[in-house]
């Protein structure tokens, strides 16, 4: 259905004579139009402005058909005129109707095609202008009926409807859905010593141990979990978490993130590799790290360099870039093989300190992706040039298949040995491995089984047992009774003295004698020989430290421990200073009376006569307030205080407060101790006594006027009175 173009509103001309293109109708405008014939009635003009009018020179109605254009040009789209004076509608082309309107639309149609039937009555005025006067049937208005031109829609059959698209809610006899119970689950975590950031020597019961716990109240409070901290005697910690299973999790990434040492290896992976190890906007390395606790850094497009940065534990570490080397390979246009081999061999294919896997990769060029012994898989990567895959592959499978008849011997060790066993990151166990060829397979820590596990050569095996109860039997453990007070002393700022006591082993390398501080006494464990250094060093620094130090516990009434702290703590401060001593005052809330002082016992002798001075200054002290005229405090106080001075030189023990300037009060406060505080306080009497003995005032009424006149000029008559009276 063609639309229609609405034109300018259309203007009523009376014109006379032919017009053609270039004519110039009454309102100065060319005509556009190529020929047009005034006798035509109804003739529609359009000027170059794209304005519409009417010709007027026949009577006829003016309408569509009345244009003349030139035939050979192409016919005109419809329009539509509107007649200034009707205001009515007349169109050439049809409209599409509205749905319920088609009524009013065909009541329209009757009206026009009875305006075009009816010929307009044409009125001449005085002047010569005609103007057409419209039709009454014409000129009359539509009217439109509601009920006609929108009728009620029939109903809607509620039982013809589809049951799926009635609302679940409102169904009342749908079955109630059941409700799910929010679950509350418990995850343990166990950090070994060695993998806890915030460890160092003083940790053992002082030092930073409170850093720990601060961590995990943040993250308690972040992830609305319960976070409990529990450190072992080999300096391990054991963390469980409680909460639902997403904050949980959420928690123990927090927790790993905080509390365990971070590590940082680097893997090469082709850039090309890059797309799918990152994933769709970046899920695919979101879920790996998520999943290892580990921070993964990949390089931005414009970085030439390949190498993938992992931080985080070193178990998330290895797990990640097996993770990693899975992905890559997978992409990888290289030769790829798989090899199933049970991870009891993985040892065997490592070699200790990794040296057979090194020498693999180092002379074939593959790489050998090794699942990390916690992973489920068994399941062995070998990726790179084809030759060279299957080179590895042939290397591998021989000594899978040299050692697959291994023979194999279980003892049982006390648990707690079993660190000792495997050493610090497993050397232990890699030196037995390099020392007899034997692998030794140590449970995992939150397992409770003390079987330990030995395979490899036969003959091999008895000097494997060996050097497995030499490790485990090295270790000494030791106690030194030494008073709690004492702790803080051996353990140093930061951990520093006890850091200079263990020292380092007998290679120079980090110690492995494990200390820690309970109530009454230090508990060692280490090496033998170590252990036995560390018992005599600190055995004899306990000696020396209580023969040199002491301490002291002062019962003082809480109400002057603030006095004996002073404002801003500027007492104790300045005794701590000056005494070196430490001073321990309880809180105010803690109702006791117990101020502890400990250090050398000079300094603990000076800093106790200083605060008991203090306190007996304080009971000695009394509180006396003096009424005073507000008057009398200038006369008192003197020219530029000499007065107040003289009063102080005579009782300087007293603190006399006046009121401050401005204020109108007649107290002044004495404080100081109770014999001078009377003294002075009797001594203010008498002052104020004779100040109003001897300033005895009366006030007169005079009228205002009279003021100047009393006072005289330049005070010449006041002053007169005064010489007089003596005043």
């Amino acid at each position: 259905m063609m639309q229609a173009r609405c034109v300018p509103q259309v203007e009523r001309w009376a014109l006379k004579g032919n017009f053609t293109s270039g004519s110039v109708l009454p309102n100065g405008i060319p005509v556009s139009v190529p020929v047009i014939t005034a006798a035509a009635p109804g003739a529609v003009l359009v000027d170059s402005q794209g304005n519409t009018f009417v010709a007027t020179t026949a009577a006829a109605p003016p309408t569509p058909s009345g244009v003349v254009i030139d035939p050979q040009q192409q016919a005109p789209p419809p329009q539509m005129m509107i007649d200034t004076y009707s205001n009515l509608y007349a169109a050439s082309t049809t409209f599409a109707v509205a749905p319920g309107a088609e009524h009013s639309a065909h009541k329209l149609q009757q009206q026009q095609n009875m305006s075009s039937t009816t010929p307009a009555a044409v009125t001449t005025t005085n002047n010569g202008h005609q103007h057409h006067a419209m039709d009454s049937q014409s000129q009359k208005k539509i009217v439109m009926d509601y009920e006609s031109d929108f009728p009620t829609l029939a109903p809607i059959d509620n039982q013809n409807v589809p049951s799926s698209s009635a609302s679940t809610w409102s169904n009342q006899n749908a079955k109630p859905m059941m409700s799910v119970k929010s679950t509350t689950v418990t995850q343990v975590f166990h950090f070994p010593a060695d993998e806890r950031r915030h460890l160092n020597m003083s940790d053992q019961g002082f030092g930073d141990k409170s850093q720990e716990q601060d961590e995990c109240n943040n993250i308690s409070l972040k992830t609305g979990t319960s976070i409990d901290l529990c450190q072992n005697k080999d300096s391990s910690l054991t963390i469980v978490v409680s909460g639902k299973r997403a904050n949980v999790e959420e928690a123990r990434k927090w927790i790993v993130q905080s509390l365990q040492t971070q590590c940082h290896r680097e893997i090469r992976i082709p850039k090309d590799h890059y797309k799918i190890l990152i994933g769709r906007e970046g899920k695919n390395l979101q879920a790996l790290e998520k999943e290892t606790d580990c921070r993964i850094m990949i390089p931005n497009r414009d970085t030439p360099s390949e190498m993938i940065k992992i931080i985080g534990p070193k178990e998330g570490i290895e797990k990640a870039i097996h993770k990693i080397q899975l992905i890559s390979d997978e992409q990888s246009k290289l030769a790829q093989e798989h090899l199933t081999i049970p991870k009891v061999f993985y040892p065997f294919i490592r070699g200790p300190y990794n040296e057979i896997i090194d020498q693999i990769t180092h002379e074939t060029g593959a790489r050998v992706n090794i699942p990390p012994s916690t992973a489920a898989s068994e399941i062995i990567v070998v990726t790179g040039e084809k030759e060279g895959v299957h080179r590895a592959v042939a290397v591998i499978k021989k000594i899978y298949e040299e050692k697959k008849n291994s023979q194999t011997v279980a003892v049982q060790i006390d648990k707690k040995q079993h660190k000792f066993i495997i050493g610090h990151q497993r050397s232990g166990l890699a030196e037995i491995l390099k020392e007899t060829g034997v692998s030794v397979e140590v449970p995992p820590e939150d397992s409770n089984s003390n079987e330990i596990t030995l395979r490899g050569d036969g003959t091999k095996l008895g000097a494997a047992l060996a050097l497995v109860y030499t490790k485990a039997s090295s270790i000494l453990p030791a106690t030194i009774e030494c008073p709690s007070w004492l702790h803080r002393y051996i353990i140093g700022p930061k951990g520093s003295g006890i850091r200079a006591i263990v020292g380092e082993d007998e290679n120079g390398g980090k110690s492995q004698v494990q200390v820690s501080f309970e109530e009454g006494q230090i508990f060692l464990e280490g090496p033998a020989a170590e252990t036995k250094r560390v018992r005599d060093d600190l055995t004899k620094i306990v000696k020396d430290l209580q023969a040199e130090y002491t301490f002291e516990i002062l019962h003082i009434d809480q109400n002057f421990h603030r006095h004996v702290i002073g404002r801003s703590g500027s007492n104790i401060s300045k005794i701590r200073q000056e005494t070196g001593v430490n001073i321990s005052i309880p809180a105010d809330d803690s109702n006791s009376d117990e101020i502890r002082i400990d250090g050398k016992k000079t300094g603990v002798a000076q800093a106790k006569a200083e605060i008991m001075e203090l306190v007996k200054k304080m009971e000695n002290e009394k509180s006396r307030d003096i009424v005073i005229e507000n008057r009398f405090h200038r006369l008192i106080i003197g020219t530029k205080g000499e007065s107040i001075r003289e009063l102080r030189d005579k009782f300087p023990g007293v603190n006399v407060q006046f009121p401050e300037p401005g204020r109108k009060t007649d107290i002044v406060s004495l404080r100081g101790p109770k014999e001078e505080v009377d003294k002075c306080h009797k001594h203010l009497q008498n002052l104020t006594k004779e100040l109003k003995e001897n300033n005895y005032q009366e006030r007169i009424q005079i009228f205002k006027e009279f003021h100047p006149h009393i006072i005289g000029k330049g005070g010449v008559n006041i002053k007169k009175l005064f010489l007089l009276q003596d005043t």
